[in-house]
């Protein structure tokens, strides 16, 4: 407690061990999630993501890819199914906390 006291004096947080503890293993479940989540994709969906976060049409991700875009859009229908993905949106925001494409593409 006294040690809590003088953290908060200093301006500086305090978190019990407890708690600590909780945050960390949340994260590592997080982590955990993210890397099962992405070894379901294979090869040819990760580059269909990395393409569909860029902005790629599907017309310019079949050209990247040597596809048709009908195949590119089944491949990302077959994504958004498997990561339980609603929308191009959530797609990208995905790709960028995954690490998959970054903001700067």
């Amino acid at each position: 407690m006294i040690d809590a006291l003088r953290r908060i004096r200093q301006g500086k947080r305090y978190m019990s061990e407890a708690v600590s503890n909780m945050v960390i293993g949340d994260i590592a479940a997080e982590r955990g999630a993210a890397r099962d989540a992405l070894s379901q994709l294979t090869h040819r969906e990760r580059d269909v993501l990395r393409l569909t976060a860029e902005g790629n049409s599907s017309a310019a991700a079949a050209k990247v890819l040597g596809l048709s875009p009908k195949t590119v859009e089944s491949y990302r229908s077959r994504i958004m199914r498997k990561l339980e993905i609603r929308n191009i949106t959530g797609l990208v925001k995905f790709a960028i906390r995954h690490g998959i494409a970054s903001l700067d593409s």
